[in-house]
């Protein structure tokens, strides 16, 4: 066992119970008990710093697909972590719920799935490691998808981005349009999105609206203001305009996922 009152709480669950009736149980459970909040996070830490050792871009746990394992993304290849040991399905559910919040769960119970992003402190004094998390259930048993966020913004250049289409996106240089960023999982939509924000934000006297879900890399505003609003905590959907006052130039970029049969796209941004 990973956590020291697993058996404890195994016993406090009656028989049979999966799903949201399972969770709200634990969660009732974790909120009696400071020292299992403790060290339900500190496994979560855990697992965390190996992955960062390991080089790893994603982690992998819970439900019946990951066979009790911890499974990272190595340079695109996913596998097992043997060396990890096995996590049962109370282990996983205790520290899902634990790095979520009340709405967060809430909202999870609701919706069998939930998108959110996370910072975790690994070492006193340096800035938390931001992961994007996708938390849902397999089976009537939670399990979880974690991606390392970029901890700096690549600029256009070491992004490989032809001169001539870095003209395209500056806003010196362009003052309306669409353009969509493809591609599949890992490709580097994210990173190109914010790149092109970053290069304005340095560039020109603008404002800048991030609208995510959830919202990964922050930008520091710099020549422009850069605002940030994570659906389902500042806004509630990308079809919602930001109840925001627009400067004469702004961006929306933002990862879009919603497809109400007329309008879908990975990720984009508006001039």
């Amino acid at each position: 066992m990973n956590l020291s009152f697993t058996d404890e709480l195994v016993k406090l669950v009656p028989e049979g119970y999966r799903g949201v009736a399972f969770c709200r149980i634990c969660e009732n459970e974790l909120q009696k008990n400071k020292a299992w909040i403790e060290e339900s996070y500190k496994l979560v830490v855990k697992l965390v710093n190996v992955m960062i050792s390991k080089q790893a871009s994603d982690i992998d746990f819970g439900g019946e697909r990951c066979l009790g394992r911890v499974w990272y993304r190595i340079f695109g290849r996913k596998h097992p972590a043997n060396d990890m040991g096995f996590y049962s399905v109370e282990e996983v559910t205790i520290m899902l719920l634990e790095i979520s919040q009340k709405d967060q769960r809430e909202k999870l119970y609701e919706n069998k799935s939930i998108d959110f992003s996370l910072s975790i402190k690994l070492f006193q004094g340096e800035k938390p490691i931001r992961f994007r998390g996708s938390v849902y259930f397999e089976r009537s048993m939670l399990c979880a998808n974690f991606r390392l966020i970029n901890q700096k913004s690549f600029s256009l250049l070491e992004l490989g981005i032809p001169p001539q289409i870095e003209k395209r996106l500056n806003l010196r240089h362009e003052k309306s349009g669409l353009i969509l960023i493809t591609g599949i999982t890992g490709s580097g939509k994210s990173s190109t999105l914010d790149a092109i924000i970053n290069m304005n934000n340095r560039d020109n006297d603008a404002h800048i609206i991030v609208l995510g879900n959830p919202i990964e890399f922050v930008h520091e505003s710099k020549k422009s203001l850069v605002t940030h609003r994570e659906v389902g905590e500042d806004v509630k959907s990308f079809k919602e305009k930001p109840n925001l006052e627009m400067a004469q130039k702004y961006i929306k970029a933002g990862n879009y996922y919603w497809n109400s049969g007329m309008f879908c796209f990975k990720a984009g941004f508006f001039l």
